[in-house]
């Protein structure tokens, strides 16, 4: 039941073809990075200035299941399942 849940970041849309917007419930800045199902890295970008929206380009990356992480300044890392088509 994910009823009460208030998640830090969600994924619109997921799953994706072309693009996402990772949407966070207050102002953040870190490091974003996309892992692909085997743990490699395929993206990694470095937010420095606080949004609570940002867009990134996923229409280069194969179909399949990713995970994404934010990292804020004190390591605390949100991870994040990724779909794309």
């Amino acid at each position: 039941d994910l009823q009460g849940l208030d998640p830090f970041a969600t994924i619109v849309p997921n799953p994706a073809q072309h693009a996402i917007r990772i949407e966070t419930t207050k102002p953040w800045m870190g490091q974003v990075r996309i892992l692909n199902a085997l743990g490699q890295e395929v993206m990694n970008h470095f937010i420095n200035s606080e949004s609570q929206q940002v867009h990134f380009d996923v229409g280069h990356l194969p179909s399949g299941s990713y995970y994404v992480h934010l990292l804020n300044a004190d390591q605390i890392t949100t991870e994040l399942p990724l779909w794309i088509q």
